[in-house]
C-alpha cells in the first residue's frame, strides 16, 4: 500500500508469476503484462457499492495484452490496451454552491476485447470507454447514495455458431442505480442507450436500425 511504481519494467513481477497463484483447481491460464499502482486505504465497513466512495483509495493500471484461457469450459477471452484510473474527487453542487459531494471515479478503456465460448459464441468489442462515479451528498447525513456510469464502444459484434449475428456501431450506455428508500435491498435502476446503428442478420434476413435511442 503505497508503494513506489517501478522505473524499470524488468522489475516489476511478471504477469506469469501472479498467476501461478492460481489454485489448478481453476483450470485458468493466464498471461500477458500488467502495470499498476494503487495508494490509500478502506475499512470493511466501506466494501458496499454505497459507500465505497467514502475510502481513500487512488491509483491506475495498464496493460498492452492479457489472455485468459478456462479449459473446462472452452472459455477463451483476450484483451489489448487497457487502461483503468482510480480516483477521488469532491465537487459542488449544481443546486447549492454550498453543498459538496464525494465522488470516487473510476474510468478508462480498452482497444479490443475478444471473447469465445467453445464454438457456439463470439464477442468482438473496439474501441471502448467507460466511466462510473459512486457518490453522496456530505452536507446530508441521510442523503441517498448513487451509483451511475457510461459505457461506449467503436463496434460491438456478436456471433453464434449458425448465421445469427448482431452488431452494434457507435454505441452509448449509461445507468444509474439510486437506493430506495421502501427498500434499500432493492435500489431503482434506470439504464439508456443510443446507437448509430443495429444490424440483425439471421441466416438470408437482414435488419438493420440506425439512430436509435432507447
Amino acid at each position: 500500500d503505497g508503494a513506489p511504481e517501478s522505473e524499470n519494467k524488468s522489475d516489476a513481477p511478471d504477469f506469469w508469476l501472479l498467476a501461478s497463484f492460481l489454485p489448478d483447481t481453476l483450470g485458468l491460464t493466464a498471461n500477458g503484462d500488467i502495470t499498476a499502482h494503487i495508494n490509500g486505504n478502506i475499512l470493511m465497513s466501506q466494501m458496499d457499492i454505497y459507500r465505497f466512495m467514502d475510502s481513500e483509495i487512488s491509483g491506475e493500471m495498464s496493460s498492452e495484452s492479457l489472455y485468459f484461457s478456462f479449459a473446462s469450459d472452452s472459455l477463451n477471452a483476450s484483451m489489448k490496451g487497457l487502461t483503468v484510473m482510480l480516483a477521488p474527487e469532491t465537487v459542488r453542487s449544481q443546486m447549492d454552491s454550498l453543498e459538496s459531494h464525494r465522488m470516487l471515479g473510476i474510468s478508462g478503456g480498452l482497444e479490443e476485447i475478444g471473447l469465445t465460448v467453445k464454438d457456439a459464441l463470439s464477442f468482438d468489442c473496439e474501441s471502448i470507454s467507460f466511466v462510473a462515479k459512486n457518490s453522496t451528498d456530505h452536507s446530508r447525513k441521510d442523503a441517498l447514495r448513487h451509483l451511475g456510469g457510461r459505457l461506449s464502444a467503436g463496434k460491438v459484434l456478436f456471433k453464434d455458431s449458425g448465421k445469427t449475428s448482431i452488431e452494434l456501431e457507435d454505441t452509448e450506455n449509461g445507468f444509474q442505480m439510486i437506493p430506495n428508500k421502501d427498500n434499500p435491498k432493492a435500489p431503482l435502476l434506470t439504464v439508456s442507450s443510443s446507437n448509430s446503428k443495429i444490424a440483425l442478420k439471421y441466416n438470408d434476413n437482414r435488419a438493420t436500425l440506425r439512430e436509435s435511442e432507447i
